[in-house]
């Protein structure tokens, strides 16, 4: 998007008194944010727009840089240029089809790293942030084999299990999301600095809320609807009784995606969670291959929305270095087929097109 239609559209996320469901509204009516700020009073109140958000708009154009608006967006541009963001925007293009499909999609994302990323199959590794050892494996483990099937793995970049996940997704080579429940430019925990900059190389970060946001209790639960929103499984791997996992499985749950949880000694109470889990009727994961042939039919609608929304699938002789060896994005870079994000989007169009597969991140054409 160019300069000015992103300027417009962090006005509109930043307008106080401004719900997000009132947002979605009214881009249901209009795809262009300068039309948008300027509907009328009576269009912005029936969408559930409050008055100080009416007055707000109302005084942008004409306030000034001293404008209370203008200077966040201001102070948001900044943040996006040196963090290397870019912002993703309900309805278009790059927003990821799954996560539109839910019943409160974020109207906008801020993303770090990959945007291609965010177009790939995801499955959620999600856990408690105290676990033991043996948890923590377990979770690799699975986040490792979820990689050599194909799969994304999508986690909270919090401590203990969602940290296990991402790092094991990138030793095996694969991709790995991460969503916050700050702002893109705040490191929560701040003792993950090293692994959200590995993130941001190598996969990629993203959230709905803007750019400074601190850490507050409330914003992790609406963290969690994205990171099952995005997902077409969540795997529980440890949790508590009180565990916020909890509350990604049952948003999960609401948002018709499969649902997976570890068994655990009954010695553990770090996995009482996932024992409730199990009784309410999740699936009960031992292998990544339950996981697999759970999620059958939803990697398949997701292939469909993809295909919906995406330029129709370049033949492989569009990369012409891609052959019957496996080669990683990193090495198809350098054989000049273009950035990381315009082959990873390459690779998935042919993956749509059945012409490629990947395995642990390695891509090879796919042998009939």
């Amino acid at each position: 998007m160019d300069s000015n239609e992103l300027r417009h559209w962090l006005t509109l996320a930043h307008l106080p008194d401004l719900p997000a469901a009132a947002l979605r509204q009214l881009m249901a009516h209009a795809t262009d944010p300068e039309a948008i700020l300027q509907a009328s009073n009576r269009h912005w109140l029936r969408a559930g727009a409050g008055r100080a958000a009416c007055h707000a708009r109302r005084s942008w154009d004409r306030g000034g840089p001293r404008h209370p608006v203008r200077k966040v967006v201001d102070q948001a541009l900044k943040v996006l240029e040196t963090q290397d963001a870019r912002l993703l925007v309900l309805g278009q293009d790059n927003y990821p089809p799954l996560l539109g499909q839910i019943h409160d999609p974020p109207p906008v994302l801020y993303v770090v790293g990959r945007e291609a990323v965010l177009l790939q199959t995801q499955f959620a590794v999600v856990g408690s942030r105290r676990c033991s050892e043996a948890s923590a494996r377990a979770a690799g483990l699975f986040a490792q084999g979820l990689v050599e099937a194909g799969f994304s793995v999508c986690s909270g970049m919090a401590l203990g299990i969602d940290a296990a996940a991402h790092r094991a997704a990138l030793d095996a080579g694969g991709s790995t999301l991460a969503v916050l429940g700050t702002g893109i430019d705040v490191c929560y925990p701040a003792r993950h600095a090293g692994l959200r900059k590995t993130l941001g190389d190598a996969g990629a970060v993203v959230t709905e809320f803007n750019p400074g946001a601190p850490p507050r209790r409330e914003q992790f639960p609406r963290r969690n609807r994205i990171i099952s929103g995005l997902s077409v499984g969540v795997l529980v791997a440890a949790a508590n009784l009180r565990s916020g996992s909890l509350i990604t499985a049952r948003l999960a749950l609401e948002q018709n995606r499969e649902v997976f949880a570890l068994p655990h000694s009954i010695f553990d109470p770090g996995g009482r969670g996932c024992h409730q889990l199990l009784r309410d009727g999740a699936g009960l994961a031992e292998t990544v291959a339950d996981l697999v042939e759970a999620t059958g039919a939803l990697c398949a609608a997701h292939r469909q929305l993809l295909t919906a929304t995406s330029p129709t699938a370049a033949p492989a002789s569009g990369l012409p270095a891609l052959g019957y060896d496996p080669l990683s994005v990193d090495e198809l870079v350098a054989a000049g087929l273009g950035s990381a994000d315009e082959v990873l989007v390459a690779l998935q169009q042919l993956e749509l097109a059945g012409e490629v597969e990947q395995r642990g991140g390695f891509f090879s054409r796919k042998v009939c």
